[in-house]
């Protein structure tokens, strides 16, 4: 077996480590003490060794080039796959996301009674928030009937809220 193998093979092993434990293993890579923007990352040089082994393997077992050719050729191509995984991962790590949905923004939310709530008791109403529809336990102060529009007037819990109809009832 081929030295450019076996660091193909170690190459490959290190990329799925860094992708399956990147949390685990995070700071292993810190001793190289450079800083490339969060390009150079455990993903991206388990693919540069895995292409470079495995890309100077194939050139040396096809071609008439001697090793050293053979090793060149792999680090063009390592280069090429590592600065591609660079990319992506640091991109994947980099997304926006949105904010994340806390209880306090139920507040204000307007919702429908999907069962009867009781003057003394929870009945259920739901919701849209933050794109999602929510069933939520609701209290009201007086008997709200089911399909009656409600709007949230506080927030018990995560799971719970007071309500209010949405339109004063007529005088």
């Amino acid at each position: 077996m081929s030295v450019f193998i076996v660091l193909g093979i170690l190459g490959l092993l290190l990329l799925l480590i860094s992708l399956l434990l990147g949390d685990v293993l995070d700071g292993v890579t810190d001793f190289l003490d450079i800083d490339a923007g969060g390009y150079l990352s455990g993903p991206a040089i388990g693919a540069f060794v895995g292409a470079f082994g495995f890309g100077a393997a194939i050139i040396e077992y096809n071609t008439d080039w001697g090793t050293g050719a053979s090793a060149l050729g792999g680090a063009g191509i390592g280069v090429a796959a590592g600065a591609m995984v660079g990319v992506v991962t640091r991109s994947l790590m980099h997304m926006p996301t949105d904010e994340p949905v806390r209880a306090a923004d139920l507040l204000g939310a307007k919702a429908t009674v999907v069962t009867r709530i009781p003057a003394d008791g929870f009945g259920e109403v739901t919701l849209l928030q933050a794109g999602q529809f929510m069933k939520v336990s609701a209290r009201a102060d007086r008997t709200l009937a089911a399909g009656t529009a409600v709007v949230v007037t506080s927030v018990l819990s995560s799971t719970s809220v007071v309500v209010a109809p949405a339109t004063p009832p007529p005088a």
